[in-house]
């Protein structure tokens, strides 16, 4: 019986979609198999939750660029369990880094138009006491000239951000034991947790809801990924802060201190 082969996973070709691991499969990537044995269905989920389903934006090529953006978003905000549960924790680098700065951008761009806006209303309630109206126009043109650069500088950061938080959140696991995955299983779930940016979209408040979103994001991926408890995942991403304010508060009382002092002896 002659059928055709996914060339992802090696499963039938079924109506153009792989029986095997549900990726659509064009008439064009198809492989032949003649007299290959199919192998058997997928009958569930492993422990610590490797792929299944294909993940929207890791499947970017075969479904437009458009689609696996919006479909993302949607998975992650609005089912993370299932989400989280299909992401590999050992899959590529490249396809969740490329979506976080996509989120961070759009979250950095959002963030600096209400900024703007904000700005300008000031302005606007100045300007009917008086204020020139021209140097209005030109604070507002040196705003957007201010996003742009502050966009183009994000681009360049973002990346930089996802690796190093990754690290440092991977370490805290470590520390309290709960890095049951590589550092690959933290940078993914660092990377897709970015949707939460795309909150500040919303005037004003938009930041509070995509930090509370963001916490939410990361606690319910690294306990799946990690295969950990959410009170661990919890503690792994405020323990930072934690150990931040302890270095931070002896510190401050010892410049307090030494200012105390040093006033004493020039008195």
């Amino acid at each position: 019986m002659s059928y055709k082969k996914c060339p992802y996973c090696g499963g039938m070709v079924e109506n153009d979609v792989c029986s095997h691991c549900g990726a659509p499969v064009p008439p064009s990537k198809q492989v032949d198999a003649d007299g290959e044995p199919a192998p058997p269905p997928f009958i569930g989920y492993n422990s610590i939750g490797y792929e299944v389903d294909p993940i929207p934006w890791e499947q970017v090529s075969e479904i437009g660029l458009w689609t696996a953006l919006t479909e993302t978003v949607k998975e992650v905000l609005g089912t993370p369990e299932d989400f989280f549960s299909r992401l590999s924790p050992s899959g590529s680098i490249g396809n969740p880094l490329s979506y976080g700065i996509i989120m961070g951008v759009v979250g950095v761009l959002f963030a600096n138009i209400w900024a703007l806006i904000a700005k300008a209303l000031g302005f606007g309630v100045s300007s009917m006491m008086g204020s020139d109206f021209s140097n209005l126009m030109a604070q507002s043109a040196g705003g957007i000239f201010a996003i742009v650069f502050t966009i183009i500088g994000f681009a360049i950061a973002v990346p930089i951000w996802l690796f190093v938080y990754s690290g440092i959140l991977h370490a805290t696991l470590t520390l309290i034991g709960g890095a049951e995955e590589g550092y690959q299983a933290t940078f993914r779930c660092v990377c897709y947790s970015q949707t939460s940016l795309i909150f500040q979209i919303i005037p004003f408040v938009g930041n509070l809801i995509a930090l509370v979103s963001m916490i939410i994001l990361l606690i319910k991926g690294l306990a799946t990924l990690h295969d950990i408890t959410t009170g661990k995942a919890l503690f792994a991403i405020f323990l930072p802060a934690i150990l931040c304010c302890i270095l931070f508060v002896p510190f401050m009382c010892m410049i307090g201190g030494l200012a105390g002092a040093a006033g004493s002896c020039s008195g």
